[in-house]
């Protein structure tokens, strides 16, 4: 059973463009879709075309989650790619970022029986001055990890803007 909003043979379709939007079966978005609230699948999430969310996207699932990017070309430079995008401005608007903002990052996570708690995170932060004109994004990776008795991540490697690589402890 599918819920079909817009379609023109629905004409109520019980969503208020505020409210979030729980779905327990599959979920297939074809064309554009803009959400306003989280989103919560508890199943499938299929998305063809572009998918905009103004807020989260949580999905849970009681055996794996895996993310697939499929890209089907013969052309040798393309493939999938994930981007992790920051501005200072707004969706309308966007502003230069500046030297030692986070970018982005990839926080692994485990359950100790009470909550999660972070492992180890990779976080992109802009290492240096951002430039228009040359378009220049100077960046640098820094890899976190939680020590044995600690509940927060401690930097243990660092790669930066000029390649230079910096381990923290001993190796």
């Amino acid at each position: 059973a599918y819920l079909r909003v817009g379609d023109a043979a629905t004409t109520s379709h019980g969503l208020a463009s505020e409210d979030a939007l729980m779905v327990t079966g599959p979920l297939e978005v074809d064309g554009t879709t803009y959400h306003d609230g989280t989103v919560i699948c508890y199943s499938d999430f299929y998305v063809s075309g572009s998918t905009y969310l103004s807020n989260n996207l949580d999905i849970t699932k009681n055996s794996e989650i895996t993310f697939s990017f499929q890209t089907y070309t013969a052309d040798a430079g393309i493939g999938s790619m994930v981007r992790l995008m920051r501005s200072r401005g707004t969706a309308g608007s966007a502003v230069i970022v500046n030297a030692d903002d986070l970018l982005g990052g990839v926080s692994f996570e485990g359950h100790t029986g009470g909550a999660f708690r972070t492992a180890a995170t990779i976080q992109g932060f802009v290492d240096g001055t951002p430039s228009n004109s040359p378009q220049a994004m100077p960046g640098r990776l820094v890899f976190f990890v939680t020590p044995t008795g600690s509940t927060t991540a401690a930097e243990a490697m660092r790669i930066s803007q000029d390649k230079s690589v910096k381990l923290q402890g001993a190796f």
